[in-house]
């Protein structure tokens, strides 16, 4: 016997409209409709374990201050660059690697 697994989405309306593929049995199946964990379930489950095991820092434990400013993705752009005049990322890393 060859059975078929297949994943769909049950409308509001609770509806449900599958097409089978060619090597589908034909003749009387039956029929199970089990509900899928969401992503969302899936990435609290993820966070709440990784937190209990302490390899994930929960923000509420970090004292953040409530006001925090965050920067602008300008600002963000200008502590990315380098002042003028100053080495390349690539002669940077070269002298680190004794090349330069």
């Amino acid at each position: 016997m060859v059975a078929v697994r297949l994943s769909a989405y049950v409308g509001e309306d609770r509806k449900l409209e599958v097409t089978l593929p060619a090597d589908a049995p034909t003749g009387l199946v039956q029929l199970v409709v089990t509900p899928l964990e969401t992503p969302e379930d899936d990435d609290q489950e993820l966070r709440t374990r990784l937190i209990a095991a302490g390899v994930l820092v929960n923000p509420a434990d970090m004292d953040i201050p409530e006001d925090i400013e965050y920067l602008t993705d300008e600002e963000l752009d200008e502590l990315g660059q380098l002042p003028p005049g100053a080495p390349t990322s690539e002669q940077l890393v070269d002298e680190d690697r004794g090349l330069y």
